[in-house]
């Protein structure tokens, strides 16, 4: 009985370490408490104006780098890993979602934006709030589909 209540003292714990970003950015902010001359882009209309119709070059976390182009019908074409995968892209008041139905991660996949101080759009996803952290960062954002990535809401991938 006591081990019981042991481990459900250290869940509890570990939930609320998890929740603590969360719980110190406000109701009105989607992540982490933000540093002078950061912001969070919240707003339907105000995330998809970042994104619709243009291309953005992204630098990950992981040490990689990601080109996406946003066609304003709502498909996504997405380049990584010399793979170009497409799908389609939408706004929450509070995300912007896509859908890969063909990558190995199923799902949609839904990301907060923020702008950091150096006017950068930083892609934070929001699926877990134990690991939020900038997924991406865009270094280039150019209008239209520049690199000419083939659109469509499903396809094997293809080799960049």
């Amino acid at each position: 009985m006591r081990l019981s209540t042991l481990a459900r003292a250290i869940a509890c714990t570990l939930l609320l370490a998890a929740a603590a970003p969360l719980a110190l950015a406000g109701a009105d902010q989607p992540g982490p408490a933000l540093e002078e001359g950061e912001s969070w882009i919240t707003g339907a209309e105000a995330l998809a104006a970042l994104v619709s119709g243009r291309t953005h070059y992204r630098d990950r976390s992981d040490g990689t780098s990601e080109i996406e182009y946003h066609d304003p019908a709502g498909q996504s074409a997405y380049v990584w890993d010399n793979c170009i995968e497409r799908g389609q892209w939408w706004t929450t008041e509070r995300e912007i979602c896509f859908f890969y139905p063909d990558t190995a991660l199923k799902g949609p996949h839904c990301f907060f934006i923020k702008r950091n101080a150096e006017a950068q759009l930083e892609f934070w996803w929001a699926g877990d709030p134990a690991a939020l952290l900038p997924t991406a960062t865009n270094v280039q954002d150019v209008e239209g589909n520049v690199e000419r990535l083939p659109l469509g809401v499903t396809g094997e991938c293809l080799m960049s």
